[in-house]
């Protein structure tokens, strides 16, 4: 329930900088406390991320920035996304894994979908 708040008043500080799907913008997917946030660029994911942050202390609530967060840049240049005020710095990676769906930097899902066939 606090997260679901969390996320909405979240939301409502972002104009178009999530992914437009048609009539539509996408700023984050959520799974239970899992959080997946979508931007167009570095400077988004980093505005985004701060204000998550934020928001989730208003709340009570705490990202682990030092452990479980990651990022990753799909078809550009990834680099460490830096968070003010001793938040920690976040690292990128070349392959995510969420929901049990694994995606490489480069958008490829056929790694993927060969294991799900090999299985």
């Amino acid at each position: 329930m606090y997260i679901q708040n969390a996320l909405e008043n979240w939301q409502k500080k972002f104009a178009k900088m999530g992914l437009e799907i048609q009539d539509t913008t996408i700023y984050t997917m959520l799974f239970a406390d899992d959080p997946l946030l979508i931007a167009q660029d570095y400077e988004n994911l980093e505005y985004m991320t701060k204000k998550l942050i934020d928001e989730y202390e208003l709340w009570g609530l705490k990202l682990n920035i030092k452990k479980k967060t990651k990022y990753m840049a799909i078809g550009d240049t990834s680099r460490y996304l830096q968070l003010e005020d001793g938040k920690g710095i976040t690292s990128h990676v070349n392959e995510y894994t969420y929901l049990g769906v694994r995606v490489t930097k480069d958008g490829n899902l056929e790694p993927e979908i060969n294991d799900r066939i090999n299985r």
